[in-house]
Parts: C-alpha cells; sequence; structure tokens
C-alpha cells in the first residue's frame, strides 16, 4: 500500500532532498523547527517493515510517499475501517525478539528519544528508551541483557551522563558504552576516559550511531552497518 502526499509549492532542491529524513537537518531559522519531524516519519514507517521515499521538482511540487506492507488481517475491512486505524508508534509495535542485540537508549528528550530508537531499531537492534539515569540503572540492575548504552551527557535530574555511566559499569563492568553530547569539547574528555568511550556530536545521523556501535561490537553485527 502507498500512501502519497503532494503539495503545490516551489518544490525541493537535490541539496536539501539529500537529508530531508535525516533527525535534527532542517532549512528553518534557529528555534523555528527541530528538525525531527521527517525522521520519526521515517523511523515509524521503516517499524512497520515499510520505507519512505521523497520526490520533488523545483518550482512545481513534492511528494512524500509511504510504502506499507499489506496487512492481511484487515484485507476485508472496508476503507472507513482502515481510515481509522492508529498510526504505528514504536511503543506499540510487536516486540523484537530477546535474542537479538540490545541498545539501551538515555535522553531526557522525548522527540531525540524517539528518534534515536527509530535510528537503532533500524540498524536491526531492539531498544529500550528511557528518560533518567535512575530508570536506566533499574534495568541493569535486573540484569536485563543490554549490549551497549548509549547515554546523552547533558540528562537532567540526580545524575548526568559521565556519573550514570560510572554508576552503569559499577554494576556491569562490561558494559560498552556511547555518550552523546552537542558540546563537541567532550569528545576530548570521552576520549580520555578509562577506557575510552565513543562519542557522538548532537545533531547526529543515522550512519555516525552505525559507526560507533560498530567500533564496540565489531562489523558485521547488525543490519546496514557494512
Amino acid at each position: 500500500m502507498v500512501v502519497a502526499v503532494s503539495d503545490t509549492g516551489i518544490g525541493t532542491p537535490p541539496e536539501t532532498l539529500n537529508h530531508a529524513f535525516e533527525p535534527f537537518f532542517t532549512t528553518k531559522e534557529v528555534g523555528a523547527g527541530t528538525g525531527l519531524g521527517l525522521s520519526l516519519v521515517y523511523g515509524f514507517v521503516s517499524q512497520a517493515n515499510g520505507f519512505a521515499r521523497i520526490a520533488s521538482e523545483e518550482g512545481r511540487v513534492t511528494t512524500v510517499s509511504l510504502y506499507l506492507p499489506r496487512s492481511i488481517e484487515h484485507e476485508n475491512a472496508s476503507m472507513p475501517q482502515l481510515a481509522t486505524l492508529a498510526p504505528v508508534k514504536p511503543t506499540a509495535s510487536k516486540s523484537p525478539p530477546s535474542t537479538m542485540r540490545a541498545v539501551l537508549v538515555v535522553e531526557d528528550d522525548p522527540d531525540v528519544r524517539e528518534t534515536a530508537r527509530a535510528i537503532i531499531e533500524t540498524l536491526g537492534f531492539r531498544t529500550i528508551a528511557v528518560a533518567d539515569a535512575q530508570t536506566a540503572l533499574g534495568i541493569i540492575k535486573r540484569r536485563t541483557p543490554v549490549d551497549v548504552m548509549l547515554t546523552d551527557l547533558g540528562i537532567t535530574g540526580d545524575m548526568n551522563g559521565w556519573q550514570l555511566t560510572k554508576a552503569a559499569r559499577g554494576i556491569a563492568p562490561g558494559l560498552k558504552v556511547v555518550v552523546a553530547s552537542g558540546d563537541e569539547s567532550q569528545s576530548a574528555v570521552a576520549a580520555a576516559a578509562s577506557p575510552p568511550l565513543p562519542f557522538l556530536r548532537k545533531p547526529y545521523n543515522s550512519d555516525e550511531v552505525a559507526q560507533r556501535i560498530r567500533e564496540l561490537i565489531g562489523p558485521g553485527r547488525t543490519r546496514g552497518l557494512d
């Protein structure tokens, strides 16, 4: 099934079109947009085993097409019934097999957290996404299988990302950690840690996330890394 929406605007230049689905990419002024809308759409469609495409003719039209697999369950349903189905969201999707590698995402911004979740799941991982350090530590204390923890260094609460990393490794010494921040100077601190921590400069994209995970677990372990 294809859902396509076209506008009657001025079109989109190729240099913008090539980055349209990247998280945090926006052509709006600072403070006017987050650049997360289309990346979230792409993530939701991917989790439904579909894909998205954008086609544009400068000066004429832009068309966004969402390709979704047909649901046999609703094959005989009428169109009005289909139209009332809720959109697919990461939290409502079918749980991935527990044997899949898992990434624990710790991010207090809900939009960034869902974007990170969508990116990581398209790489073939299952994700556990939480908003604060204490929830993350609770998951680790319960010995929930986690292969990698991706934490924002500036999370709010009684612990920041550095403190969370130290506490988490006190519980699970072999835990692999990737840290993220919008402050590039933090990359030097991450490199000087023992052992060094892979660093993601925010805003990051799917290629950068894949690269950091590859550094930790090696190539050939996830979809789309090689």
